[in-house]
C-alpha cells in the first residue's frame, strides 16, 4: 500500500498510524489492550530488577495477551487479503 510506519514494537502507536493512513481500525483491540500486549511482550522477554521474565507475567495476563494478539493477527490478515484481491 506504500505506507511507511515507524520502526517500533508499540502497537498503540502503529494502530494510530494505520488509522491515519485511512484504514478502519474498529476491529482492532482497544488501545488499553494494545498497550497491555506491548508491555507483556517486554515483561516476558527482558528481566526486570530481580524478577525473571517467566515470573513477570501471570497466567491470566498471558491468556489476555494471547487473545489480543490473535485479534491483531486477524486484523492484519484481513488487510492483507483485501490488498491482494
Amino acid at each position: 500500500m506504500g505506507i511507511r510506519f515507524d520502526f517500533t514494537h508499540q502497537l498503540a502507536v502503529l494502530a494510530k498510524q494505520v488509522e491515519e493512513a485511512g484504514i478502519a481500525v474498529e476491529s482492532l483491540p482497544s488501545q488499553d489492550d494494545l498497550l497491555m500486549l506491548t508491555e507483556t511482550n517486554q515483561l516476558s522477554r527482558y528481566p526486570m530488577n530481580d524478577l525473571a521474565p517467566r515470573d513477570a507475567v501471570t497466567k491470566k495476563r498471558a491468556q489476555s495477551a494471547i487473545q489480543t494478539a490473535r485479534q491483531v493477527e486477524s486484523f492484519i490478515r484481513n488487510i492483507l487479503e483485501e490488498t491482494n484481491e
